[in-house]
């Protein structure tokens, strides 16, 4: 019991630590606290209340704002704000294809809870081929329909 407990402080430092060292990266600022040895390590006296309370300011979307894109977002095509123009055209044709041709899942994407693109985009970069990440609309309509139908029936 002792070592479960001891065990859930530690991940739960090692966790905000992370987290603080994130959020200075992210925001491009310098820590507040330094060690001598000029370590980024919070103080002793920050606690996690404190870490989260300024990774959740620091992280707050303003009016307006576009959420930050992640890693695999910002360094490569294919997700949700760096689309290439054929890849806006394949998932503009997904959607299309979907509502025209199988509504039932047009309205189970509809209802997913990533949202109807999201979960087009994984699929069709799920079907592309090579790094040009040449969509395959076809094979994704294919896959995605099939995957929504047996999430709604299973």
């Amino acid at each position: 019991m002792v070592a479960g407990m001891m065990y859930t402080i530690m991940m739960k430092g090692f966790c905000n630590l992370a987290l603080y060292r994130l959020d200075q990266k992210i925001t491009g600022a310098t820590p507040a606290a330094e060690d001598p040895e000029g370590d980024e390590t919070p103080s002793a006296e920050a606690s996690s209340d404190d870490l989260s309370a300024s990774l959740t300011e620091s992280l707050a979307l303003k009016d307006g704002e576009v959420p930050k894109l992640q890693w695999a977002a910002r360094m490569q095509t294919g997700y949700e704000g760096n689309l290439t123009p054929d890849q806006e055209r394949a998932l503009e044709t997904l959607r299309e294809d979907l509502k025209q041709t199988d509504p039932e899942a047009w309205q189970l994407c509809q209802a997913h809870p990533d949202g109807p693109d999201r979960i087009m985009l994984r699929f069709l970069r799920a079907e592309c081929s090579g790094k040009a990440r040449k969509f395959n609309v076809e094979k994704s309509k294919k896959r995605l329909c099939e995957t929504l139908r047996f999430r709604r029936d299973v």
